[in-house]
Formats: structure tokens, C-alpha cells, sequence
């Protein structure tokens, strides 16, 4: 929903973090600017750089080497990295407790389709000649049977597994046996699911959608 207090707390974290880190970013290119446009208060003026000095026996004179042109202090070098290397930490810092403080996500609560959804999905496939639909509709049921706290055993057959899946459904165990076989030979066999393999998956859906409406009544 937008508009709401988890929305509103996550833009004032996320505008907050932004500010953050322009601040350290404007901190860390001024620090930068300073230590490399201001040369030291020791060297030498860089307008003398013509002055010159006897050289070899005939007397030419070769320039000296311009004092910017020396290479900095190695104490100069350290000083920089150290002021940088402290407000990376604190950059890190700050965005380790930003993240630390984020509002936490809320998760779009789904309606979990029942098992007469399931069934009537499933039958609604197999009028469309879907060749999948056995294999869905069982994968659906077991997923709902988990959310109830049944879960299939990883080496559990389906049609074993058919008797828990009944008591979790509140379904007739013959049925959901026939289709837990009908599924394992959809699944795992190599030959194509035939027209009556179709047909006794319809029975057992019809019989287990009309155990669910007499339940109810």
C-alpha cells in the first residue's frame, strides 16, 4: 500500500542516507582540495626557478630544478591517507548503521488457494487437453499440505504420501492415491499420458471436489 507508515519511514531513512553521503562526499573533496592546492609553508617560492649554477670548466650554467618540481614529504603523503582513511570509516560507519535502522519490508500477504481451487484448476486443464495438468495440480496440493505443516519425505512416494496429504486436505485417501499413481507415471515414466490416464485423473478430481462440497454442507 503506498502511502502508509512503513512507506513513509523508509523514504525519511533513504533521504537521511542520501544527505549523508553528500555531506561526506563535499567533507572528502574538500580535504582533498586543501591537502593538494596548498603546497607547503617551508618551500621555496616557484618564482625562482631561472637561478642558475656554475657547471663544467667553461662556465655554463644549467637551471636548477624548479622546487615544485621535488617530490612531496613522505610525511605529507601519510598525512593524507590517514585523514582519508578515517572518513571512509565514518562513511562506512554511517551507512552500516543506516542499514541496521531500515524500516523492515512487508511482504503483500497472498491468498493461498484452498484444494477445491486446486482441483477445479486442475479439471479446468484437463478440459483445455492440457498435458500438464496432473503434475500441477499434485505439486499445488502438496505445496498447500506444507504450508499445514505435512511435507513429503524427499525418497516418499507420492501415492505413500497420499494418506498424510488426506488427513492434511480433509480429502478422501482412495482418490488422492489414485491421483498421487497418476502423477509418479506422469512425472517420472517416459511413456505419453494417454487418454485414460486423462480420464481417471477427472474422475478422481470430480470425486474429491464433490467430498469437499458435502463436507461443508
Amino acid at each position: 500500500m503506498t502511502g502508509g507508515p512503513g512507506v513513509r519511514d523508509w523514504w525519511k531513512f533513504m533521504l537521511e542516507g542520501v544527505a549523508l553521503v553528500l555531506v561526506v562526499i563535499a567533507v572528502l573533496a574538500g580535504a582533498t582540495a586543501v591537502m593538494d592546492g596548498n603546497p607547503s609553508a617551508d618551500e621555496p617560492s616557484q618564482g625562482t626557478t631561472t637561478a642558475s649554477v656554475p657547471d663544467g670548466e667553461y662556465g655554463e650554467k644549467s637551471p636548477s630544478p624548479s622546487p615544485s618540481a621535488q617530490p612531496r614529504a613522505d610525511g605529507d603523503d601519510a598525512g593524507q591517507w590517514w585523514v582519508l582513511t578515517v572518513l571512509g570509516v565514518v562513511a562506512a560507519g554511517i551507512g552500516v548503521r543506516l542499514w541496521l535502522q531500515r524500516p523492515p519490508s512487508v511482504a503483500l500477504d497472498e491468498p493461498e488457494p484452498d484444494a477445491d481451487q486446486i482441483l477445479t484448476d486442475a479439471l479446468n486443464r484437463l478440459d483445455a487437453a492440457s498435458t500438464d495438468a496432473i503434475t500441477v495440480c499434485w505439486r499445488q496440493l502438496e505445496r498447500l499440505a506444507e504450508v499445514r505443516g505435512v511435507v513429503r519425505g524427499a525418497s516418499e512416494p507420492a501415492h505413500d504420501f497420499a494418506r498424510r496429504l488426506a488427513a492434511a486436505l480433509n480429502l478422501p485417501a482412495d482418490e488422492l492415491t489414485t491421483l498421487g499413481g497418476l502423477y509418479e507415471q506422469a512425472w517420472y515414466s517416459s511413456a505419453a499420458t494417454t487418454y485414460a490416464d486423462i480420464e481417471a485423473a477427472r474422475a478422481c478430481l470430480q470425486a474429491l471436489l464433490q467430498a469437499g462440497n458435502e463436507r461443508r454442507r
